[in-house]
């Protein structure tokens, strides 16, 4: 209860920032053009339609994934999970998720939060070379369509007067499909800027997607899990945890898995995976690692990677 009372103390106060931010622009439709939402809109298809020909295993297993994927959107619920190992396609079947969820559910905008600012690079050049190529007006208007977020982040503009609304849109979150990171997103409701304050309405009636949440720290999953709730049941914001190894912030009957019926047991023999299994649980110094090692026949491979947590002990080995 108390964390929903913050939280909602929290939300209110950060429409106040965003609308006095508005009005300040002392621009008579500024706050109407918000509420009716974006007029650029990403056909819902556009994932779909841009996939290559299943022409080999991998690209069969892929689509035959993202068609399982495509299929569960229609179950109901507003939490879901995209559970599927490194290699099957989640980015182009995520966010081909989100955008078929906010079509169904008339939702204003997809943000996709990811850990590190590479990645968002990464993930940002696929999604912008698929919609130069299948949304006619995207190269004129860039921007309302699809932006990356973060603290290194640059954009080009052809003329000079349009560098401050670049800026207002990517600081505002304005577009259709925002690509940011961790910090950024969850800085909204744990920092203490107004910058990010003013960005929570932009949470609401959305669909929020986070790549990877297995990496945040496991003492801050009862905070992250109510601020979802939050984001769910009072700002009416549909939410995607995307990862190969799904962190336990929701209980099974919580959420829609959209992997569901996707066997992915072939997938995992064609590309040679191997399991880690730890073969002792007591203490062990280096020497006593050298013997365990030696005794295992590990030095008579071609190859052999051993990690270590200091400099120090890796010079001593």
């Amino acid at each position: 209860k108390r964390h929903l009372i913050s939280l909602s103390t929290r939300s209110l106060y950060a429409t106040l920032i965003y609308a006095d931010r508005q009005m300040a622009k002392m621009l008579p439709n500024a706050l109407s053009e918000e509420i009716n939402g974006n007029k650029f809109s990403v056909p819902d298809t556009t994932i779909k339609d841009s996939l290559p020909t299943a022409n080999n295993e991998q690209a069969k297993y892929r689509k035959t994934f993202f068609d399982i994927v495509d299929s569960n959107c229609d179950k109901e619920s507003k939490l879901f999970t995209l559970t599927a190992p490194t290699g099957a396609g989640k980015t182009l079947a995520g966010v081909n998720a989100a955008l078929k969820l906010q079509s169904k559910y008339k939702k204003d905008k997809i943000i996709y939060a990811l850990p590190m600012t590479n990645i968002i690079e990464q993930t940002h050049s696929v999604l912008r070379k698929i919609l130069l190529n299948k949304v006619d007006d995207f190269e004129q208007n860039e921007f309302d369509y699809l932006l990356k977020h973060h603290y290194m982040a640059t954009y080009d503009t052809k003329e000079e007067s349009a560098i401050y609304d670049t800026l207002e849109s990517a600081e505002g979150w304005k577009s259709q499909i925002i690509i940011t990171t961790f910090v950024q997103f969850f800085s909204v409701i744990g920092g203490s800027s107004p910058s990010f304050l003013a960005r929570m309405p932009k949470l609401q009636n959305s669909v929020i997607v986070l790549d990877e949440p297995q990496v945040l720290k496991p003492e801050h999953w009862f905070a992250i899990r109510a601020f979802l709730i939050f984001l769910v049941d009072k700002l009416n914001a549909i939410v995607i945890l995307m990862t190969a190894t799904k962190p336990p912030l929701f209980e099974l009957d919580q959420v829609v898995e959209l992997s569901c019926g996707m066997d992915f047991s072939g997938h995992l023999q064609q590309k040679g995976r191997h399991k880690i299994v730890a073969d002792f649980c007591d203490e062990i110094c280096l020497d006593g690692l050298l013997a365990y090692l030696f005794n295992k026949g590990v030095f008579e491979k071609k190859s052999v990677l051993i990690v270590l947590n200091t400099i120090a002990s890796v010079k001593e080995l």
